[in-house]
């Protein structure tokens, strides 16, 4: 015989369950908010557009592996001049985001046309030891492009070095011997310059590139890259880049296992 305060007591359980159900919805609704509106701020952080500028052609994509992504680029008008990064911020997900937001905000309030890459790297690399934790970093590749002189000075805070495809074939890779970002605040970084040539594609690129893995596990490298833009130099940098993801989209079977980003820049071969 079932006894009254069993009733009560079956019923008290039910109102738990159904509390502690309603309680893990709330909080699953609003972690998902959270994230949708993460995804809303990063995108709107993002470049909307590349500017247009004379004697070169620009491309870009950022393909998250996730909802968020923890690389960067960017092409900013400092007058007169161009000021181009990409960085990637090791680890995934929120935090990464978090950390990447982070730089892009302090790269756009530091770069001006008179600001070398050496002293943004400096003051970002500050910036990054004091908010970031210590067992997170950032690579990070910064330059100065006059289109007018076509001088490219640059600092590679332990990046992916970029590829400069010549319109021979031969390559040449930018790089600095300075570190990544977050690691030593002291750190005295170093510029380099580069004269570039009509003809001339630069390429810059995340590890989510040339570290996508095929099914027998090889990656598919920077030798299969540099093939990309090598020979047909009249082809637009748009369907450079759209060659460069289909393949590596191929290669990969389309699982990306991290963010990938690319950056061109392709100076006009017709260029006097």
């Amino acid at each position: 015989i079932q006894k009254p305060w069993d009733n009560h007591h079956l019923l008290h359980l039910a109102e738990k369950h159904i509390a502690a159900h309603r309680a893990e919805a709330l909080r699953k609704y609003k972690q998902e908010h959270e994230i949708e509106e993460a995804i809303a701020v990063q995108r709107r952080l993002m470049p909307s557009g590349l500017p247009e500028v004379p004697g070169i052609d620009l491309a870009a994509v950022c393909q998250p592996a996730g909802a968020v992504a923890g690389d960067y680029f960017d092409v900013l008008q400092l007058g007169d001049k161009l000021g181009i990064c990409i960085a990637d911020v090791i680890g995934k997900g929120l935090p990464a985001a978090l950390m990447m937001s982070n730089l892009q905000a302090a790269v756009k309030v530091t770069a001006a046309g008179w600001v070398k890459p050496s002293e943004l790297c400096r003051r970002v690399n500050g910036l990054a030891c004091r908010n970031g934790a210590v067992d997170k970093f950032i690579s990070f590749f910064y330059a100065l492009y006059d289109p007018k002189t076509r001088q490219l000075i640059y600092s590679n805070a332990g990046h992916n070095p970029p590829i400069v495809v010549r319109a021979n074939g031969e390559h040449v890779l930018l790089d600095t011997p300075d570190v990544v970002l977050g690691q030593m605040p002291d750190w005295q970084y170093q510029d380099a310059e580069f004269t570039l040539e009509p003809g001339d594609r630069v390429v810059l690129y995340t590890d989510g590139i040339t570290e996508a893995g095929g099914e027998d596990g090889e990656e598919f490298g920077e030798e299969r890259l540099r093939a990309v833009f090598q020979g047909d130099p009249g082809t637009r940098a748009t369907d450079l880049l759209a060659r460069l993801m289909s393949k590596v989209g191929e290669h990969c079977r389309h699982s990306f296992a991290d963010d990938a980003t690319c950056l061109i820049i392709s100076v006009d071969e017709n260029r006097v």
